[in-house]
């Protein structure tokens, strides 16, 4: 199974000088805190979407590329400053069959996060932080365990909680993923909304069940508090539990 990184995004709210997911969390980026949960559980083969200065997210990774049995590979979406997430996730769609896990690039998880993704017995999931939500948060709206919607606009009383942003889809899934992204991106041209809406299209063909995450230290990171609140709060509840680091970046970091 593949794991793909949606690392596309300039992070304007960050300040847009450098790709968000070199922001540095703990002497680390969190595009290598993200690799490094990967390959601790096992996944090798990684899909990374480039836009904004893809060079420097190419040359940031190219220590794993170096391990041996590390596959990473890079899938560019040239029209990063002009479309949403949806045309990164669309752009990489003919690597998702068999089946893929799916993060979202300026995501800070403790590494049991993606373990209970991973170990959960339904073939397409995803990581739910059962809480209430404020507007920013991506809601997540049950039927049961089951995926009824997810938006920014659901009311907060009414969703289970947040979407962190990690997800895992079995064949069934990839292929309802892959058909839902050509008609959003190719048909209906859709490219400025999240792929949270093509995930609704799936869940309208096949289960998508949500699982609970509740209690771990997880954090998106979109403004710079989130950020400071990653750095002062997240990650020293995490830094015990994380994998051990085994590739260090060429790159500079940014703080």
């Amino acid at each position: 199974m593949r794991a793909m990184i949606l690392a596309a995004g300039q992070g304007r709210r960050l300040g847009g000088a450098y790709p968000k997911c070199l922001a540095t969390v703990g002497g680390r980026t969190l595009i290598q805190h993200q690799v490094d949960a990967l390959l601790a559980h096992g996944l090798r083969s990684l899909v990374v979407v480039v836009g904004f200065r893809r060079q420097a997210v190419v040359d940031h990774l190219a220590p794993y590329r170096a391990m041996p049995g590390v596959r990473v590979q890079f899938v560019e979406n040239p029209f990063y400053a002009t479309v949403n997430n949806v045309y990164s996730l669309w752009a990489a769609r003919a690597l998702m069959e068999p089946g893929f896990v799916l993060l979202n690039c300026d995501v800070l998880f403790h590494p049991e996060v993606l373990g209970r993704l991973l170990t959960s017995p339904h073939e397409s999931a995803i990581a739910v932080e059962h809480k209430r939500c404020g507007a920013e948060e991506m809601k997540a709206l049950l039927r049961g365990d089951r995926v009824a919607r997810l938006s920014k606009d659901l009311d907060p009383a009414a969703a289970a909680g947040e979407y962190v942003g990690l997800a895992r889809f079995g064949p069934r899934g990839a292929r309802a993923c892959a058909e839902a992204l050509d008609e959003g991106v190719v048909r209906d041209r859709r490219h400025g909304e999240y792929y949270e809406e093509a995930l609704n299209r799936v869940a309208e063909r096949t289960d998508i069940h949500a699982v609970d995450v509740s209690g771990l230290p997880v954090i998106e990171i979109d403004f710079p508090e989130d950020l400071d609140a990653a750095r002062s709060r997240v990650y020293p509840q995490l830094a015990a539990a994380r994998p051990v680091s085994t590739a260090r970046s060429r790159s500079t970091s940014h703080s």
